[in-house]
Order: structure tokens, then C-alpha cells, then sequence
């Protein structure tokens, strides 16, 4: 063991900037992480590896435990985020520490000859600086492309908050819109239950009034017929009365004409008959008496048939003019008619009786005032 060459100051130097070195990688890693450094503390931290690395004949280390902390607390510190990714990229490609003319690697330093196992480790961990180097840059660009892909779509981005935001109140205000005529259409429903009942009360009182307007109109057809029927009965029966209104004037006036030349007869008589009359003179007085009753009944007679023909004319004519008022006073017409009929009948049977009654007292000669009509 005291044979071994003893270990160089210079080879203890290497390894403590080995160690830095890769306290340093591992440091850039998080760099490349953080783009976001400020520029002044990545200055500070590449000045103070530049200075280590000046003086590598000294006894001191490279860089001393408390400045390594600082540069690590510098490293982790979480600082505010920056957009300035170039700048950070500049300062690195401009530092000598991880630059391509470093002295580790290929340089006017030590060689890769003389290197050793050391410089073997050294150059492999340049090479790993470079490597890391080139993905800071890569993730740098990376990082600035998106930021100004960012900042591209930011406008977009704002615009479909904005659009959100109105596409939101929009659904509100949609949504109160939905509700109220919900409850719109949940009246209407209401008041389209009320219509229908409303609509098939009114179907049922339709279909009941077409029932009775049914029934009425045949009670009606009923009864116009039934009028029909009594109007043609009620003509029939005029033509009737006027036949017999006309068979009896006829025979009335017959009758007359008949009365009318026995009284000329009479006359005649009463001419042959002077002598007797004058024997019968109380007789003749009062026949000449009944004559001038039997006269004035004659002529009331007549009066009565004159004024019976106007009577029962206007009632014909009354009768088909109101054929359709004969439904009432048909009856009320028949029964004055028929007292008219019977009054005149009696009219009749006195003209007979006195008309027999002069007859017989003529023949027989009896000058006894002949008694009182029947009644």
C-alpha cells in the first residue's frame, strides 16, 4: 500500500468538479423543466461555474458547499413564469461551461490520451450536457411554439368563453323560457280539459234539443196534417152549408112564389066572396085583422129571409176566407146555423098553420077567430 502512487491534488479537483458537474446536469435538467428562470440568477449561477473552473491548479474546490447550495436553492426556487425562452437559450449556448469548445472535451486541455478513466467520465457527461443542452433548446422551442399557439388561440379561446358564457345565459333564459310555457301548456291543458267538457255538455245539449226539436217537429207535422184534414173537412162541410143554403133559398123563394099567388088567389076569393064577407063581417073584421098580422108576418117574413140570406152569405163567404180559423168556430157555426135552421123551420110551420088556418075558415065559413099558433 505504500507503493501506490499517492493521489494527486489535481485528480481530487476533477472529481470535485466531476461532482459539480453533475450536481450541475442534474440542475439543467430541472432548467429545461423550468424555462421560466429569471435571466440575472442564471447569469449569477453560469458566472460562478465559470469561475470554478478558471483556477483548476488550486488547492481550493471547485465551487464550495455553500455556494452549490445557493446555486441549488436558486435552481429549485419556484419563480413567477416568464415568456422569455430565447433569452435563457442565448445565455446557455453562451456559457463555456456548456458550449462545444469546452476544455473536457476535444479542447487544448488535458486530451483524449491523457485522459483516463476521469476524462472518460468527464467526456461523458459533456456529451450527456450536450444531449440535455439540445433538448433545453428543443424544449424551448417547443415551449415557445406553444405559447405562441397560446397566444394564437387566445383570442378563440376568450371568444368561446365569451360564446359560453352567452350560450350559458342563453340556456337560462331558455330554460325560464321552458318553464313558463311548461306552466303554459299546462293551463292550456287545463282550459283544453274545461273546453272538451265544456264542447261535450254542449253536444249532449245539442243532441237533446235535435231530440225534442225531433219530436216537436213531428208533433208538428202531426197537427199540420191533422189541421190539413180539418181544413178539407171544414171546406167540404162549407160546400155543403152553401148547397143547402142555396137548395133552401130556392125552395124559400119557391115557397113565397107559391104564398105570393095564393094570396092573389085569396084576393080573387076575397073579390067573389064581397057578399059574404058582408054577413061575416065580425069575421071578415077579424080576418082582416089576422090578414094584417098574417101580412106583417109575411113581411117580416120576408125581412127575416132577405136579411138570413145576407146573414148566411157573408157567413160562406167569412167561411171560405177563414178556413183555417174553422178549426175553433166550426162547431159555434154549426149550432147557429142550426138554430137559424130551426128558427126558420118554426117561421115555417107558422106560415103553414095560419096559411091552413085561412084556408079552413074560408071553406067552413067560421067567423070564430082562429086560436094562437103553436108555439
Amino acid at each position: 500500500m505504500a507503493n501506490e502512487h499517492p493521489q494527486k491534488p489535481g485528480l481530487g479537483r476533477r472529481k470535485s468538479s466531476l461532482n459539480t458537474l453533475r450536481d450541475l446536469s442534474q440542475r439543467f435538467k430541472h432548467v429545461g423543466r423550468k424555462a421560466s428562470e429569471s435571466v440575472e440568477e442564471e447569469r449569477e449561477i453560469i458566472g460562478e461555474v465559470e469561475s470554478a473552473l478558471s483556477s483548476p491548479r488550486t488547492a481550493q474546490p471547485l465551487l464550495s458547499t455553500n455556494t452549490r447550495d445557493s446555486v441549488q436553492e436558486r435552481l429549485l426556487s419556484p419563480k413567477p413564469p416568464s415568456n422569455d425562452m430565447s433569452t435563457t437559450t442565448t445565455l446557455l449556448e453562451s456559457s463555456p461551461i456548456l458550449s462545444d469548445s469546452t476544455p473536457w472535451v476535444g479542447g487544448t486541455g488535458l486530451g483524449n490520451a491523457n485522459l483516463g478513466k476521469s476524462g472518460r467520465v468527464i467526456e461523458k457527461l459533456m456529451a450527456e450536457n450536450d444531449r440535455l443542452k439540445r433538448e433545453i433548446k428543443a424544449e424551448a422551442a417547443k415551449r415557445e411554439e406553444l405559447q405562441r399557439t397560446a397566444n394564437a388561440q387566445k383570442p378563440r379561446l376568450e371568444a368561446l368563453q365569451a360564446e359560453n358564457a352567452r350560450l350559458s345565459h342563453c340556456k337560462a333564459v331558455d330554460e325560464s323560457v321552458i318553464k313558463r310555457r311548461d306552466r303554459k301548456i299546462e293551463d292550456l291543458k287545463a282550459e283544453l280539459d274545461v273546453e272538451r267538457q265544456k264542447r261535450e255538455s254542449l253536444e249532449h245539449r245539442v243532441q237533446e234539443a235535435e231530440r225534442k226539436m225531433g219530436e216537436y217537429q213531428e208533433h208538428s207535422n202531426k197537427e199540420v196534417q191533422q189541421a190539413v184534414e180539418e181544413a178539407k173537412h171544414a171546406t167540404t162541410h162549407a160546400s155543403i152549408l152553401e148547397t143547402s143554403h142555396r137548395q133552401l133559398s130556392s125552395e124559400y123563394r119557391q115557397r113565397i112564389a107559391a104564398a105570393n099567388k095564393q094570396l092573389r088567389e085569396l084576393s080573387d076569393d076575397r073579390e067573389e066572396d064581397r057578399k059574404r064577407l058582408t054577413k061575416l063581417d065580425v069575421v071578415n073584421h077579424q080576418m082582416r085583422q089576422e090578414s094584417e098580422k098574417a101580412r106583417k108576418l109575411y113581411n117580416e117574413l120576408l125581412a127575416a129571409s132577405d136579411k138570413y140570406r145576407e146573414e148566411k152569405d157573408s157567413e160562406v163567404d167569412l167561411v171560405l176566407g177563414d178556413v183555417k180559423e174553422l178549426k175553433g168556430g166550426i162547431s159555434h157555426r154549426e149550432v147557429e146555423l142550426e138554430r137559424t135552421l130551426e128558427e126558420m123551420q118554426e117561421v115555417t110551420n107558422r106560415m103553414k098553420w095560419l096559411m091552413n088556418m085561412q084556408k079552413v075558415n074560408s071553406e067552413n065559413g067560421v067567423n070564430s077567430p082562429p086560436p094562437s099558433p103553436p108555439s
